[in-house]
C-alpha cells in the first residue's frame, strides 16, 4: 500500500473552510485495508455556501438529499426553505417556501418526488419538476425529525418526537398506516435497498424492525444504551449500522441476527451515517468531521475536514462516487472518494450565496 501527500493549498473558492487543508490521495497497490492510524485528509472539492450579505442569519443546513436521476441537489434548514438546484449546487432552479425548521429531506429512487419533515409534524411533499406541485401533509402534533422513501418510491415512512412511524402513500399523500414504536423521540428511519425491511430509532438506543410486506413487527435491536441519531443499511441490505450519542457505530447482522461489531469514535457523537458503496460507511460527527470507513477491516480510512459546525446530513452519488454534506456552519460541501490518482477541483468562481 501506498499513500502518497500533495503539498497544502489554500482553497478560496471554498468559504467555510480552515485556512488550509491538506489533500491526501489513496492508492492502494496490493488491496491491503488502510490502517486506522494511516488515515488521510481529503479536502472538499466544492462548497454551496447559505450565507447571505445586510446582517440576516444564514441558513444551517440540517438537510441534503442528491438526486442523479435527475441530476438534483436539494438543501434545507433553520430558514424553513427547500432549495432544489442543479446537481452541485450550479444553478438554484426554485425554492419551495416552509413553515417551520425543516429536520429531514429525501428523494424519491426513482427521481419523480421529494420530501420533507419539519417541526411543525408536517411533510412536505412534491415534484422536482416542478416548484407549484408541492403539498403539506399534516401527519404528527409534535416535530418530525425523519422522512424516507422506499425503493420503488411508492410509499413514504416518516417519523418524529411522538411514539410512531407513518406510512404514506405518495401518490395521494394520505397515511396509510400507523407503526407504533415502544418509546417516543424518533432520529432515524431507514428502508433496506431490497425494500425487505423498515427501521427505525432514537432516544432508548433500541431499534426497532418491520418487515415491509405485511408491516408487522420484525424485531427489536437493543443496540445501545443511549440515544441512537443515525442508521444505515449496507447496500446488500444484510448489514444494519447505528450511531448515536454514545460515539461509536454498531453494526448488526441481519442474516445471523446478532451484533457483529462496533467501531469506537475518538471522540464526540455520531449524527448521521451513509453507505458509499459496498466498502465504505461515511460517518458525521459533532466534532465538525467526516470519517469516512472500510466496512471490510472496521477501520477508518480517510477524515473529511473543512466543515466548521456538527455535520448534520449526508447524501452518497453513487455514480460519480462523491458525498455531499451538509452541516451547522451554513454550507453544503462535496467530496471525492474516488481512489484514482488524483482529485479535480472546480476552479471556477462560484455562485452568488443562496437567497
Amino acid at each position: 500500500m501506498t499513500i502518497t501527500r500533495f503539498q497544502q493549498r489554500r482553497h478560496s473558492f471554498c468559504p467555510g473552510l480552515q485556512a488550509a487543508l491538506a489533500v491526501a490521495l489513496l492508492v492502494v497497490l496490493d488491496g491491503t485495508p488502510f490502517a486506522a492510524a494511516q488515515t488521510a485528509a481529503f479536502s472538499s472539492f466544492r462548497t454551496v455556501d447559505s450565507r447571505r450579505e445586510g446582517g440576516v442569519p444564514a441558513a444551517v443546513v440540517t438537510a441534503i438529499a442528491a438526486e442523479p436521476r435527475a441530476g438534483l441537489l436539494l438543501t434545507a434548514g433553520d430558514d424553513r426553505k427547500i432549495r432544489v438546484y442543479e446537481a452541485w449546487g450550479d444553478r438554484l432552479l426554485f425554492t419551495v417556501p416552509g413553515e417551520e425548521w425543516v429536520h429531514a429531506l429525501d428523494a424519491d429512487p426513482t427521481g419523480r418526488w421529494f420530501a420533507a419533515a419539519d417541526g411543525l409534524g408536517t411533510v412536505t411533499l412534491g415534484s422536482l419538476a416542478a416548484a407549484t406541485s408541492a403539498k403539506r401533509v399534516k401527519v404528527a402534533n409534535s416535530a418530525l425529525r425523519a422522512v424516507k422513501f422506499s425503493p420503488d418510491g411508492r410509499s413514504l415512512a416518516v417519523a418524529g418526537f411522538e411514539p410512531t412511524v407513518w406510512i404514506l402513500d405518495v401518490a395521494t399523500g394520505r397515511v396509510a398506516a400507523e407503526l407504533p414504536v415502544g418509546s417516543a423521540d424518533l432520529r432515524a428511519i431507514a428502508f433496506s435497498p431490497d425494500g425487505k425491511f423498515l427501521a427505525a430509532t432514537g432516544r432508548s438506543g433500541n431499534v426497532r424492525l418491520w418487515t415491509v410486506a405485511d408491516l408487522r413487527p420484525a424485531g427489536d435491536l437493543p443496540l445501545s444504551h443511549r440515544r441512537l441519531r443515525a442508521l444505515a443499511f449496507s447496500p446488500d441490505g444484510k448489514l444494519l449500522a447505528a450511531g448515536g450519542d454514545e460515539g461509536a457505530v454498531i453494526f448488526y447482522d441481519l442474516v445471523n441476527r446478532a451484533t457483529v461489531d462496533r467501531w469506537e469514535l475518538p471522540s464526540g457523537a455520531v449524527t448521521v451515517l451513509a453507505f458509499c458503496g459496498t466498502d465504505r460507511l461515511a460517518v458525521g460527527t459533532t466534532e465538525n468531521l467526516i470519517v469516512v470507513y472500510d466496512a471490510a477491516s472496521r477501520s477508518a480510512v480517510a477524515d473529511l475536514r473543512g466543515h466548521t459546525g456538527t455535520i448534520a446530513c449526508l447524501s452518497y452519488l453513487a455514480e460519480q462516487d462523491v458525498l455531499a454534506s451538509g452541516s451547522f456552519d451554513t454550507t453544503a460541501q462535496f467530496w471525492r472518494l474516488d481512489r484514482g490518482p488524483f482529485v479535480s477541483e472546480r476552479r471556477r468562481v462560484l455562485p452568488e450565496p443562496l437567497r
